[in-house]
């Protein structure tokens, strides 16, 4: 779910992917897909912050 949530809604996929990292660690269980659920999420996230920064500063440039 968390891997699915990475690329719909990656800030919610951060959070149910770090649920199912921790989960699947103390049950014993391969969280190798959740870990990449974590890290897509992660990077399309700040990837997206860096965009709205970005045009955030290009706009307050244009009006200056």
């Amino acid at each position: 779910m968390g891997f699915v949530l990475a690329f719909l809604v990656s800030p919610i996929g951060i959070i149910v992917s770090a649920i199912a990292v921790s989960k699947a660690g103390k049950a014993g269980l391969d969280s190798k897909l959740a870990k990449w659920g974590l890290t897509i999420s992660i990077v399309i996230t700040v990837g997206y912050l860096v965009l709205v920064g970005l045009g955030i500063w290009a706009t307050l440039s244009m009006t200056a």
